[in-house]
């Protein structure tokens, strides 16, 4: 058996010397090579590995930027330049560490705790508490959303929603006048949006504050939310409430 694996790594030399390890080796099948997060994203999305071969360093999306987008992630060694002190802060939740320039019985090592990994039930109990430790110091909230459209990855900048509807397993994200599916549920996506920038109006919605024009009531005392593009959404008693408290802090 071998492990399918993903080399995601900007630079063309790291990529071809962590192939060129993965054919002697016998033990890894590489699907794929990736040259940023972005790119990575599409193909964990087409290919599934097993592994990936995580450069942290990369321009645009960066490796630890691309975890973050990821649902239910393949198995990660990360491929890093840090220096000694910096890479032990990763081992402890990392598979494995690779330190540049990638030395052969490293990489040997570092296959061969992947697959004492790949039957632990722990796997996505230490992935999230990989996340939290490398997202210390920095702001809990997304900024970007991965959205699969017509087979391609598009990220989404959360600044720019309207608004989310919960639908069933799914979340509609509505973006200017186009209304996309994200296989999630609201209530796991709001703890993930920062309650400053967005607020829960009603359990189906969650708005962007700054779409926000006016709050309505109909003639049955009923509230909703009129957005600045002509949207009305309704609005429960709990979710005017939250609409009243960020009235009363601005």
């Amino acid at each position: 058996m071998k492990i399918r694996a993903l080399i995601v790594d900007d630079e063309p030399l790291a990529r071809r010397l962590i192939n060129k390890y993965c054919e002697d080796s016998g033990m890894v099948e590489v699907v794929g090579q990736a040259v940023n997060g972005l790119d990575a994203l599409q193909k964990i999305s087409d290919l599934e590995p097993q592994l990936l071969f995580l450069d942290i360093q990369m321009p645009g999306v960066t490796g630890l930027g691309m975890l973050e987008m990821i649902d239910e992630p393949p198995l990660i060694i990360f491929v890093t330049a840090y220096d000694e002190y910096a890479v032990k802060a990763f081992e402890k939740n990392a598979i494995d560490y690779l330190l540049k320039p990638v030395e052969y019985d490293r990489f040997v090592a570092a296959i061969n705790r992947a697959f004492e990994r790949l039957s632990s039930k722990e796997l996505t109990k230490e992935y999230s508490a990989m996340i939290e430790n490398l997202r210390k110091g920095t702001s809990p909230w997304i900024d970007n959303i991965p959205v699969k459209v017509k087979g391609d990855i598009v990220i989404l900048k959360v600044d720019e929603i309207l608004y989310f509807e919960a639908l069933d397993d799914y979340v509609g994200i509505r973006v200017g006048t186009k209304k996309l599916l994200k296989k999630q549920t609201i209530k796991d996506l709001e703890k993930k949006l920062n309650p400053s920038k967005f607020i829960r109006i009603h359990r189906s919605f969650i708005i962007n504050v700054k779409s926000l024009h006016k709050v309505i009531t109909d003639e049955g005392g009923n509230y909703g939310v009129l957005l600045e593009d002509g949207t009305v959404l309704p609005v429960s008693r709990s979710g005017y409430r939250n609409l009243k408290s960020l009235t009363s802090s601005n």
